[in-house]
């Protein structure tokens, strides 16, 4: 989906690279056996995201505008 919400019709490169549906539902599903009320699925720089917008997320967007999705 575009930024417009218009199907973008294509896979890119980030959609190639992402967590395959099975990675994401066998997460999903460890989370849910385990009884966790918040659960942040995805691999390593998706964590670091979560956490760093935590600590602070005036830098988080900051960092976000200029990260190239990949």
């Amino acid at each position: 989906m575009t930024g417009t919400g218009a199907p973008q019709g294509f896979m890119d490169a980030a959609l190639e690279q992402g967590l395959p549906a099975e990675e994401f539902a066998r997460q999903a599903l460890n989370a849910l056996a385990a009884g966790q009320a918040h659960v942040v699925i995805g691999g390593g720089k998706e964590r670091l995201a979560m956490y760093l917008d935590r600590l602070s997320p005036a830098i988080t967007r900051q960092l976000m505008r200029r990260v190239k999705v990949v």
